[in-house]
């Protein structure tokens, strides 16, 4: 992978050098697409002035993110040990459950599931706090008169939020 620091390359395909399909400058990023995939190249890439690049070989990319899965996995052990949910389970069945484990960012407001829909994940909250809500439906009548004996109800329903409990 590459990081353009200082002045310009074009991206050429399709037939060699050509046709210039885009021209990158500071800050732009190329090659990414092969610390992920054992994919060829699929494009040239010339410099079209002096340029100094930023490169990330691909065994060093692997190298940190084999650290970093390996850290996380450390971080969400050591959560779900001290877990309630896991409270006297065996060592071996906290590893295993835990490395089925995600972790998942969520930002404010953001609804992590609705009413009806099937329950097919379980969250732990490690940090930050979710708020559980309900949708109720209010019925209001509303009775006034129409002549000296007769009454008639008018009847009208809305939707409201109701906080069921702050975690």
């Amino acid at each position: 992978m590459y990081i353009v620091i200082s002045g310009e390359v074009g991206i050429y395909v399709d037939g060699g050098l050509s046709e210039c399909v885009a021209r990158l400058r500071e800050n732009y990023i190329f090659g990414e697409r092969a610390l992920q995939t054992q994919a060829l190249r699929g494009a040239w890439v010339v410099a079209h002035m002096p340029t100094i690049c930023m490169t990330l070989e691909k065994s060093d990319f692997n190298k940190q993110i084999y650290f970093r899965e390996n850290l996380q996995s450390i971080v969400r052990l050591q959560f779900m040990i001290e877990h309630p949910f896991c409270e006297g389970w065996p060592l071996d069945r906290v590893k295993l459950f835990s490395r089925l484990m995600s972790f998942t960012k969520l930002s404010a407001c953001n609804t992590i599931y609705d009413i009806g829909h099937h329950s097919n994940v379980i969250y732990f909250i490690k940090s930050g706090s979710i708020q559980m809500e309900s949708i109720v439906e209010i019925e209001h009548q509303v009775k006034f008169p129409t002549s000296y004996n007769t009454w008639e109800v008018k009847k009208t329903k809305s939707l409201a939020d109701y906080e069921v409990r702050k975690f």
